[in-house]
């Protein structure tokens, strides 16, 4: 009966320290993925690998300077997958500094001038001012934050779109029109059947599913389960083992 009692307080602190275990890891080695990627996105100025993780599908479209040579311009279309509404259309335009620049440091940073302006003909899609008047978007340059700054727009069939971003300081640093030719090679209406017409014709690439992913993480997170239930089963071994000496002590002594 004692040695029953001890079995289950065993395994009953190993199911605890196991699911701790999960939960932290799962968190930890999650959080440090998404900063390995974002480091990556940063140090090669390259959206690719970052949208691979956020986006059923997704194509760079151009890449140039800005205006003024200080920020390197991407833009993207992407596919995404909501589980409510279904597939959606985006596209993204990214800008990142090459040198040092202005930016706000702190989200209510009224002095920010940083805009994002999307328009088809007269008719405005996208004003980033309006959209978030109280936010400063530069503040997203900021080395607390991610170290780029983008905005988007639900992809509808238009003839061209103007794209023009301000800077903190408000000079425009950015006009770029798409023509219709390039809007032309962009997918508006996703049908899940046509994914190869998609990829092979339209070059889209595919991002990563929750298969990709686990296959990243669940090894790092199993070696860190390992490693604490390790810990745990050390501590046992050496607590009973401390325990049977001290019994066994006494027990020579008791019977002096």
């Amino acid at each position: 009966m004692k040695l029953f009692k001890h079995a289950l307080f065993i395994l009953a602190g190993f199911l605890i320290i196991y699911t701790l275990a999960l939960i932290g890891s799962a968190y930890e080695h999650q959080t440090k993925f998404n900063q390995e990627v974002l480091d990556q996105t940063i140090a090669s100025r390259n959206y690719d690998e970052w949208l691979s993780y956020q986006t059923h599908l997704f194509k760079h479209v151009d890449s140039f300077k800005s205006q003024n040579n200080k920020y390197q311009v991407d833009i993207y279309a992407t596919i995404e997958h909501f589980a409510q509404s279904g597939y959606a259309s985006k596209l993204y335009v990214f800008i990142i500094p090459m040198v040092d620049v202005n930016y706000a440091q702190s989200i209510r940073d009224n002095n920010d001038q940083m805009r994002f302006v999307f328009k088809s003909d007269a008719i405005v899609l996208l004003d980033s001012k309006k959209t978030y008047p109280n936010e400063a978007l530069s503040f997203g340059l900021h080395p607390s934050k991610i170290g780029f700054v983008y905005q988007g727009i639900d992809l509808v069939k238009k003839e061209q779109l103007t794209i023009d971003i301000y800077d903190y300081d408000g000079d425009n640093i950015v006009h770029s029109t798409i023509n219709s030719t390039s809007l032309d090679e962009l997918i508006y209406a996703y049908d899940p059947l046509q994914i190869d017409v998609y990829l092979n014709n339209y070059h889209y690439q595919q991002g990563k599913d929750s298969d990709d992913i686990g296959q990243i993480l669940n090894p790092r997170i199993r070696s860190s389960i390992i490693f604490y239930v390790s810990i745990y089963f050390g501590l046992v071994i050496m607590g009973y083992s401390i325990y049977f000496i001290v019994q066994l002590i006494q027990t020579k002594t008791n019977k002096q």
